[in-house]
């Protein structure tokens, strides 16, 4: 089942150079990311005390939400089972993520 799951991410997100990509809640996301070979995305989360923290292996600094929206991604990639319909609310609201492709990875379960 895991190997399908990761197998449908790391299809999806190949449509992608790893530079359009923004994972939210990036903590969560960081075997993921590691089995995936992915380094180098943009990563987003709320907590302020993790902004502009670097995480292990990962070469970009994590960002808030107003940066988001001053720069959008092509796509973010919400990786949060318990947040993500209010996260992917909340992205919806602003005008500036119209044309981002936002998607939580509860759209990767079967």
């Amino acid at each position: 089942k895991v190997k399908g799951f990761t197998k449908k991410i790391k299809s999806f997100l190949s449509d992608y150079n790893p530079n359009e990509i923004a994972i939210y809640c990036p903590v969560r996301s960081l075997n993921l990311l590691s089995s995936i070979g992915i380094n180098n995305c943009r990563l987003i989360d709320d907590n302020p005390d993790l902004y502009q923290k670097y995480l292990p292996a990962l070469i970009n600094k994590i960002e808030n939400f107003n940066s988001v929206l001053s720069n959008p991604p092509t796509v973010i990639l919400i990786y949060s089972l318990t947040n993500g319909n209010k996260i992917m609310k909340k992205c919806r609201k602003h005008k500036e993520l119209n044309n981002t492709h936002i998607i939580p990875i509860s759209s990767f379960y079967e």
